[in-house]
């Protein structure tokens, strides 16, 4: 939780947060098909 806190601290841009979330529900979509 803290990483996500430094991420929205970091990057108060709503579209980059939204890429970032993005992303990683690609990775974890990737992993969960994989298995």
């Amino acid at each position: 939780m803290l990483f996500l806190g430094n991420v929205t601290g970091n990057y108060s841009n709503p579209v980059i947060y939204n890429h970032f979330i993005l992303e990683c529900l690609i990775i974890t979509q990737r992993n969960f098909y994989e298995w």
